[in-house]
């Protein structure tokens, strides 16, 4: 069994439950294939991470092949340990995630960590400070790589005292600003979700594109992505109205959307003019385009919007006739929760999310030993955690370099295939899902594989 650092816990010795867990477990490895299956259960809601800023550079959106994944075969590591640190928020802000994500990199190491394995979680108080100091406490005592932190500040601090010591981190923030240098984003990210809803919408029929979003780092980061994604595979974007924090604002926005706007787009461009940056130009340059659209009208919805603020969303939209018997609603991952899968008016809607079904063991196993239902975010920490533990079997020269951590292949986890791009960020398989009568199903599978880089 692979052993903690001082002060962590052990996870006890091997029950039956965990044995059979290490038979079923969908292993972060070559050839692991997530199962597939047609019913999801409903999921707990995708946190936000308030740094957001605007999308990240887009995702490739050629298709999938079904090329297994290529990890090398492990080779015999030598003597001595092989640490990792894990930089968490284990008391102050963030404490409830970070503690969850602990027991789940600790699933992980118990899993696939070998004896000279040792996973160091260290107390980042949900601080910059607290989380550039844990970090460089965990590169002098010997880590040879960081999983974490979680908040984008924090990423921001720990960023430059790795990489001054050459130590590549895996950051669980979904800020892809931070991402480069070394320093890799694997958080939920929303501009792999817009793309691959947006294609399948493409394929499903869809030719005229709205997209309602809030006026913050989130909504920018969307608006960015659906554009960018629309013009590569031939989609108009028709309609595009923000709101604020305000309920007034919001039902503005709504009224707006159903009736053309053009009130609305004058005054955008009021703001835009004489603005010489290039996210003005571009931004002057679409609301033009859509200004001279002679009709107004959309087939499809993309809302980037969850939890309460779209419970609110949905009525206005159907009493403005704007719902899923009219206009196609699309989600983002932001709509994978329980309670949003129920909501009678996105019955037909569509989002991206990695597959609920290959996270279901995880599930049951970690409310098996913690008795609740992990919070959506601990896959993460398990998958970076089990990545770390895969690759120390790796021969010394190669464990955790870019070249290991890029492999063009990827690797399969919790949430699915995913790859770490050279640029920093994360590019993941994702499935698509249908909100139904009985709850969220998958309609179109995740990737197996991602596709060979050929650039």
């Amino acid at each position: 069994m692979a052993r903690f650092s001082k002060g962590s816990a052990w996870l006890g010795r091997a029950t039956p439950l965990r044995m059979a867990a290490l038979v079923t477990l969908v292993v972060l490895a070559a050839c692991a294939t997530p199962p597939t299956s047609g019913t999801v259960a409903p999921k707990p809601t995708v946190p936000v991470d308030s740094g957001l800023p605007q999308a990240p550079p887009a995702v490739p959106t050629k298709p999938v092949t079904q090329v297994p994944l290529d990890v090398p075969t492990p080779a015999p590591v030598t003597s001595g340990p092989l640490k990792v640190g894990l930089l968490l928020p284990l008391s102050g802000n963030g404490v409830a995630i970070g503690t969850e994500m602990r027991n789940a990199a600790e699933m992980a190491l118990f899993d696939l960590g070998e004896d000279r394995f040792q996973l160091l979680p260290r107390d980042t108080k949900g601080t910059p400070a607290e989380a550039a100091e844990a970090a460089r406490g965990l590169i002098a005592g010997g880590a040879r790589l960081l999983l974490g932190p979680l908040f984008s500040t924090e990423v921001a601090a720990v960023k430059p005292v790795a990489q001054a010591a050459g130590v590549n981190v895996l950051a669980f923030s979904n800020d892809w600003t931070r991402a480069g240098g070394g320093t890799y984003i694997i958080g939920l990210v929303p501009a792999d979700q817009v793309a691959r809803i947006v294609s399948f919408a493409q394929m499903r029929g869809s030719a005229r594109l709205a997209v309602l979003a809030p006026r913050d780092p989130y909504g920018d980061a969307v608006v960015t992505a659906v554009h960018d994604s629309a013009r590569r595979v031939g989609v108009s974007v028709i309609r595009e109205e923000r709101y604020g924090k305000d309920a007034a604002d919001l039902a503005g926005a709504i009224t707006r959307l159903a009736s053309g706007g053009n009130a609305a787009l004058d005054d955008q461009k009021r703001q835009l003019a004489g603005r010489t940056d290039e996210a003005s130009l571009a931004a002057l340059a679409r609301l033009q385009a859509q200004a001279g659209t002679s009709d107004a009208g959309f087939d499809t919805l993309l809302i980037a919007e969850g939890g309460e603020r779209l419970r609110t969303l949905i009525p206005q939209l159907a009493a403005h006739g704007i719902d899923a018997a009219h206009v196609h609603l699309l989600g983002t991952g932001l709509w994978d929760d329980p309670a949003i899968g129920r909501l009678p008016g996105l019955a037909g809607a569509w989002y991206a999310a990695p597959a609920p079904d290959t996270r279901a063991d995880f599930e049951s196993r970690f409310q098996a030993l913690y008795h609740h239902r992990p919070q959506r975010l601990a896959t993460l920490a398990y998958d970076a955690t089990a990545l770390a533990a895969v690759l120390a079997k790796a021969p010394s020269t190669a464990r955790f370099d870019t070249t290991s951590l890029t492999n063009p292949s990827g690797f399969a986890g919790i949430d699915g295939v995913f790859r770490l791009r050279s640029d920093g960020l994360v590019e993941r398989g994702l499935a698509v899902i249908e909100i139904g009568p009985d709850g969220p199903r998958v309609i179109d599978q995740a990737p197996t594989a991602l596709e060979s880089l050929t650039n």
